[in-house]
């Protein structure tokens, strides 16, 4: 990951007006790899996590300072810097407020203890009651439970405190009108706060006793109703470690690793800036609140709690980061400041010119990529420049193999056009470095007017072969699609009225192949104007039948407890997907298939970009997140132009190398990009399939224990779920695809526990179709992986096997001669292992002695004893076989030199099985019939010979599965076979 200066740029705080966050919805980072700190803190360098060690140090120093005191910052889960005794509990004031207060009072919320607008005295008689001019006023019955919380109750600052304002008329920050809300709650917990809190949050999120106190009442009755009393003004005495906890709790949307503590919801009524009086624009629910943009230099999502002394505790959701300073307890603590500043008096200006010295040292917006560790650019001298004067250019990868785009404010490819285009388009073919461009002219398309005068391609995507297109400067982004490529197009009759000025697509394989389901996705940063920068970006998604009709769109709202995205028809309540501070501007997103990461290019906002300035490239393993940081410089070697995106038709089949395009220069620029991967990468699958002997483990554990069927692995030949026919482009693979994994759960239900794939498909074949993921050189088609993958991955994630061929007769002359037969061998053995697939089985060849294939290495034992080594020797520990005919029978030769044995029940009759299995059992190894075209009683008989003989078998439905149309209806395929199987195979 390349880090050449710090993202936090004074010239943005001069040129960009603070950003207003009113009505933000927040969007936690919460996936399965959050770090959730255990007993102690995870360490980790301030680098690693994206940040200055030398500027941190600075905060630090600043925060010492004054007074002492201790203090921490956190990103992504790590304690990244730390300054001063991280045993000691300070007291922290009214800091004690935010921290405990308002959890209380969230923690009332959920429950349904209390409402917002409850009257309080309606749960508390007794408030503002001692005092009599109180009474006198006739105010006490107004006060509601969220006057209370914001400081709007009209309490003045003494004890007891005097009705100075009507409530909800005037802000007063009382600190017993605090304690009134923590008498309140006592009353409806029943219960003293301290071990009601302890029990609640502070184990659960892992605070130790020893590192939290809260004092007795200082300046209220000890008790309330016979129960035991706390006060919120103050009290609480807490180590810094301590307190962050409480910070991440708020940061990670209340969740708790497993246990949601608080609700998402509730956490954000409690940080935004209330609309009543309070004290200061910025108070919140005993938070401030920087929402409304009252401090330029630090997020508008960051909000703070703090106490005399200035101790803070402070939450940044797009900076991933909370951070404490713990001072004395007193004013000699107060953070340094102008002593002329009239202002320094007022606590949220120290926060901000505190917490601004922690921002400046974020190197990065997001900590460093784990699975991208290194970038390597080509040489500036081998970019290649094309179409001199023209800039934009978004790409897409359509069905005739070629990439289409659009420019703006240019002439295109030579020869050039002889008027210059706001818009005009063009088709690229080849590969780089020989790459060509041809204008396309389009009536309907083409406009004209310099800059934001002329309407621009901000999105381009092909799916099912027709070509869409976002264009900006439209009155915000109207959509436009061409069934022509690019000739003729269609214009929508609706813009988008809020957000979304500058959208792009999500782009996936060749005409949308790969695509991770049925849907579209777009970005934007969040602002109607493509010229203007934002703090964050937003997404929304469309079904890819209904692109076309505004109604259909739903945008990102944010992520649910569990991490998973909720998404909403009302573009007023959308969310961030990706924050960055006064970063967020022009950009492009694929998905790299060979690494399963969504690539996501961002321009920095600057003078000009198109000659010099900044970008980065973020990644995540789902289209909202999380988000790392994969490369990032505020001034690249070259300018970065406008835009940039990685096309998917330029990347490596490993994923590891691709090509980016940029409009620098005012150029169609490409510049090869070289990725270092991680190694762990290959180890982030959950299900590992071996051998014991000659029985079937999945994850260590023999398959379908306490069953007839334990230790074998009941299959299905799947091969068709990822067919397709390059002589068919009216078949949608990728629906096809779709559909059997919509029915993968049921097969699993009724006892499957691997499925049989093929790189060359199967019974189609037969019928004159072209199915193969294969070139004629033995190199794989990673269109084609992209529908395998994402059928190894469901299974993956369902703790299944799958079986996967290389070989099918009537394919196998696609390949140019045997050597590219071994290459295809070797290719697929090293794809396997690249993708970390710990599930999946090699099959040379299906029915290797099959009449239908040609090459002489596929039709003998010799040359399947061959591959199987030569698999086995390029991929040490993958598990290799090869299958034979339906007879049953399997060659000495082969089953010798194969992990286990694979044979074939078609033309095996019922009675013949179990001397089959006999006649193989002596080699030792696990036999697995992963083909018998028996159906209903017959197909159930067969089942139950096997699994009475110790060996596995596999269906193949005819009818059902193997000829077109393929359908997969799971248990309604064949009732009476998968009630069988259930019944072998269930405890």
């Amino acid at each position: 990951m390349n880090r050449e200066s710090s993202y936090f740029r004074k010239w943005m705080r001069i040129s960009l007006a603070p950003f207003l966050f009113v009505g933000v919805v927040f969007c936690p980072r919460i996936h399965a790899d959050t770090i959730w700190p255990e007993q102690r803190w995870e360490q980790a360098s301030p680098e690693s996590q994206g940040m200055s060690g030398e500027k941190l140090d600075a905060a630090a120093h600043y925060a010492l300072s004054a007074g002492g005191g201790s203090g921490c910052v956190i990103r992504g889960g790590y304690l990244v810097k730390e300054w001063g005794d991280p045993q000691k509990r300070a007291d922290i004031k009214s800091c004690t407020k935010g921290s405990l207060g308002a959890t209380a009072l969230g923690l009332a919320l959920d429950r349904n203890l209390v409402d917002w607008d409850d009257p309080a005295n309606a749960h508390y008689r007794a408030l503002g009651r001692g005092v009599k001019a109180n009474t006198e006023t006739g105010w006490l019955d107004e006060i509601t439970v969220g006057q209370l919380a914001t400081m709007t109750a009209g309490f003045d600052d003494g004890r007891p405190p005097r009705l100075a304002y009507r409530p909800g008329t005037s802000g007063i920050y009382s600190n017993d009108t605090a304690n009134m809300l923590a008498e309140l709650l006592t009353i409806k917990f029943n219960e003293d706060l301290y071990a009601f809190m302890k029990r609640e949050v502070m184990d659960p999120i892992g605070v130790s006793p020893s590192d939290w106190k809260w004092r007795n009442n200082s300046y209220r009755k000890d008790s309330v109703q016979g129960i035991k009393s706390r006060e919120f003004a103050s009290g609480l005495r807490i180590t810094h470690r301590a307190l962050a906890r409480i910070g991440y709790l708020y940061l990670r949307q209340g969740r708790w690793k497993d246990r949601q503590i608080l609700k998402p919801e509730t956490i954000e009524k409690l940080v935004e800036p209330t609309s009543l009086p309070a004290p200061w624009d910025y108070y919140a629910v005993y938070w401030g609140s920087n929402q409304r943009g009252t401090f330029p230099d630090i997020p508008g999502d960051t909000y703070w709690a703090m106490g005399l002394g200035d101790s803070i505790l402070i939450v940044c959701p797009s900076l991933d980061i909370v951070t404490v300073r713990l001072g004395t307890g007193s004013r000699k603590s107060m953070l340094p400041g102008s002593p002329n500043d009239k202002a320094w008096d007022e606590w949220g200006v120290r926060v901000a010119h505190f917490f601004k010295r922690v921002v400046e040292a974020v190197d990065t917006p997001y900590p460093p990529s784990s699975v991208i560790t290194g970038v390597c650019w080509a040489p500036t001298s081998e970019i290649l420049r094309l179409a001199k004067g023209s800039d934009n250019w978004p790409l897409t990868w359509a069905d005739d193999g070629d990439l289409y785009t659009a420019y703006g404010d240019g002439f295109g490819f030579k020869p050039f056009v002889a008027k210059k285009l706001s818009m005009g388009f063009a088709r690229v073919s080849g590969d780089p470095p020989k790459v060509r461009g041809e204008n396309i002219r389009s009536e309907s398309g083409e406009h004209l007017g310099d800059g934001a005068q002329g309407k621009k391609a901000s999105g381009m995507l092909m799916v099912d072969g027709t070509l869409y297109m976002w264009v900006r400067n439209a009155g915000n982004a109207q959509l436009a699609w061409s069934k022509d490529h690019g000739q003729t197009w269609t214009w929508s009759d609706w813009t988008f009225k809020k957000s979304f000025g500058c959208p792009t697509f999500l782009n996936f394989g060749k005409n949308y192949r790969g695509a991770r389901d049925r849907f579209v996705y777009l970005y934007s940063q969040d602002m109607d104007s493509a010229y203007e920068p934002a703090d964050r970006m937003v997404m929304a998604r469309v079904h890819r039948s209904r692109i076309t009709e505004r109604k259909a769109y739903r945008f990102f709202k944010g992520l649910d407890p569990g991490g998973k995205p909720v998404w909403t028809r009302d573009v007023a309540e959308r969310g961030a997907v990706f924050h960055h501070f006064q970063g967020c501007y022009r950009s492009g997103i694929t998905y790299n298939a060979g690494l399963q990461r969504y690539l996501w290019c961002q321009t920095l906002p600057g003078d000009s970009p198109r000659f010099a300035g900044g970008f980065g490239i973020y990644d995540a393993p789902e289209p909202w997140g999380p988000w790392t940081t994969v490369f990032f410089s505020e001034k690249w070697d070259v300018g970065p132009g406008e835009t940039s995106s990685l096309p998917t038709k330029w990347m490596s089949q490993d994923g590891l190398r691709a090509h980016l395009v940029f409009s620098g220069d005012d150029f169609f620029s490409v510049r090869q990009v070289t990725f270092t991967a991680a190694k762990e990468v290959r180890q982030a699958r959950t299900t590992r399939i071996s051998i014991k002997n000659d029985k079937w483990l999945i994850n260590g554990k023999l398959t379908y224990p306490c069953t007839e069927a334990e230790g074998l692995l009941m299959n299905l030949r799947a091969v068709n779920a990822t067919f397709e026919d390059r002589n068919r482009p009216d078949f949608d693979a990728d629906e096809n695809t779709h559909r059997f994994l919509q029915a993968l759960p049921d097969y699993i239900a009724h006892g499957m526990r691997a499925f049989t794939l093929n790189l060359q498909g199967g019974m189609p074949g037969y019928e004159g179709a072209v199915n193969s993921a294969f070139n004629a050189d033995g190199t794989l088609r990673p269109e084609y992986l992209q529908r395998i993958e994402r059928v190894i991955d469901a299974c993956d994630r369902q703790g299944c096997a799958v079986i996967l061929g290389c070989y099918y007769q009537r394919q196998d002359q696609i390949l140019q001669d045997e050597e590219a037969v071994r290459r295809g061998v070797m290719n697929t053995a090293q794809w396997i292992a690249s993708q970390g697939f710990t599930n999946v089985l090699l099959e040379i060849s299906n029915e290797f002695n099959h009449r239908g294939f040609d090459h002489a290495i596929l039709k003998s034992p010799t040359g399947q004893v061959e591959l199987i080594k030569l698999a086995q020797e390029t991929v040490p520990g993958l598990l290799v076989s090869t299958s034979g005919l339906g007879d049953g029978r399997i060659p000495d030769a082969i089953a010798q030199a194969a992990d286990f044995i694979l044979p074939h029940y078609n033309g095996t009759k019922l009675a013949d099985i179990p001397k089959r299995i006999q006649s193989l059992k002596p080699f030792g190894k696990p036999i697995v019939c992963n083909e018998d075209d028996k159906t209903g009683s017959a197909a159930a008989r067969a089942a139950e010979l096997s699994v009475a003989n110790g060996a596995s078998w596999g269906y193949m439905n005819k009818e059902v599965n193997q000829y077109q149309p393929f359908q997969f209806d799971g248990r309604r395929d064949d009732v009476f076979l998968y009630d069988t199987l259930r019944r072998l195979t269930a405890p």
